[in-house]
């Protein structure tokens, strides 16, 4: 009976229970993968030209040969904790890149491979007469990203 009415017993059982509800609510489960753009963006003729995705980790290839372009551009962002991101964009298509990784290796088209570059930025050449343009935004904790012309 003692041990009811003395306070350090009660705080000896609430502050672990609600230090339980504070990290459950702050720590999410295991859901499935976010990437959701190949059918809002890619084919759809209607499509916006802003597509978004985040996912806490995996490897991903994205292929931007089925992309209906608008004349004013597209947009694409991807943030992810972990993994590798390989981005293919067609030939005839200028891109603006904004690719971030904190641990990870960066490389654009055929230029030397960056290891550890916190931020980097690429336009090409022709960005604003091209018919056919994307800016493409990656934020990576750990991950290569790899830009390719296919």
């Amino acid at each position: 009976m003692i041990l009811f009415t003395v306070s350090w017993f009660w705080l000896a059982i609430i502050f672990p229970a609600i230090m339980c509800i504070i990290f459950w609510k702050n720590n999410p489960r295991e859901q499935e993968r976010q990437v959701n753009f190949a059918h809002n963006l890619f084919q759809n003729q209607a499509a916006e030209t802003y597509s978004q995705t985040s996912q806490n980790n995996g490897n991903d290839v994205i292929d931007l040969d089925d992309v209906v372009f608008k004349p004013t551009g597209n947009s694409l962002s991807i943030k992810k904790m972990a993994g590798n991101t390989k981005i293919i964009v067609p030939e005839d298509v200028a891109v603006a890149l904004d690719l971030t990784t904190n641990t990870g290796l960066i490389k654009i088209f055929n230029e030397a491979t960056q290891i550890n570059a916190s931020n980097v930025h690429y336009f090409s050449e022709n960005l604003d007469e091209a018919p056919k343009r994307i800016k493409i935004t990656i934020r990576v904790d750990t991950g290569n990203i790899e830009v390719v012309q296919g």
